[in-house]
């Protein structure tokens, strides 16, 4: 009986642990967002869509809805003097929202380096916030 009780018991507290994981916990290690690993994700506009833009950035910028827009704020090939990522990464946003995980900051990057972003023009360094 008191082997079942402590199975019981391991098991519960498995379940506690793994249901905190899946809601992500906003931390930098976090690599999880709605159920996707951010790690094994393609650096493309449909996932740069779905897991920073929609929930972190149209709510305020609705413009960022498509690719040609968001080419507006990035330099492709170089995050460090895109608009959106340094803004990001200095924190000034997403206002209102958490910042972004590190995962996510890699998938934006990911996403300025990539050859999808290199078929739009270079964006502009300023521009609107």
């Amino acid at each position: 009986m008191r082997t079942l009780k402590n199975y019981l018991v391991s098991l519960s507290t498995l379940g506690l642990l793994a249901l905190a994981g899946c809601g992500g916990t906003g931390t930098e290690e976090d690599t999880w967002f709605n159920g996707q690993d951010l790690a094994t994700a393609t650096a493309s506009f449909a996932n740069l869509n779905k897991f920073v833009l929609q929930p972190y950035c149209v709510k305020c910028h609705s413009d960022f809805s498509s690719a040609t827009s968001v080419a507006k704020s990035i330099i492709p090939g170089s995050p460090s003097t895109s608009r959106i990522y340094t803004l990001v990464a200095s924190g000034d946003m997403p206002r209102g929202s958490p910042a972004l995980t590190s995962a996510q900051m890699a998938l934006l990057a990911n996403y300025i380096n990539s050859a999808e972003a290199a078929q739009y023009p270079a964006g502009r360094a300023g521009g609107e916030d």
